[in-house]
């Protein structure tokens, strides 16, 4: 039997890293949602974000803030200052402890913070505005 051509991808001289890039970050923004998700579902029903979390926060918020090197990608952005700052929200002396750790991490924060500053969004300006007094 001969593949299904429909179902092959053209991984050729013709695909452009562009289009991979962009793939990349297609997958990193689906990956930080589902957290975001759990995030947003601990927020609701009260549960404890380390609990729910686990051994996995740190990667979370790593990814959150990698996710800064596409400052061109609103839904990138979005996705990660709604991310940190809801962590600003809940858990500010860790999230100060880690950021204050790391230049990059600060760096990164950075960008966020001044994203949502200037977004016409009011929820994105209020995550900006809690993760910068935790930062501060």
């Amino acid at each position: 039997k001969t593949p299904n051509p429909r179902l092959r991808r053209s991984v050729g001289a013709g695909a452009s890293l562009a289009t991979d890039d962009e793939a990349q970050r297609r997958l990193l923004d689906a990956v930080l949602g589902a957290h975001w998700a759990l995030l947003r579902t601990c927020q609701v029903s009260g549960e404890s974000v380390q609990t729910s979390f686990g051994d996995a926060l740190p990667s979370a918020l790593s990814l959150a803030l990698k996710l800064t090197i596409f400052e061109n990608s609103n839904t990138s952005m979005r996705l990660s200052l709604s991310f940190v700052g809801a962590l600003a929200a809940q858990m500010p002396v860790e999230l100060r402890a880690y950021v204050g750790s790391s230049s990059h991490a600060a760096a990164c924060v950075s960008k966020l913070i001044t994203f949502g500053m200037f977004s016409p969004s009011k929820v994105l300006r209020e995550a900006a505005s809690v993760l910068a007094k935790t930062v501060a």
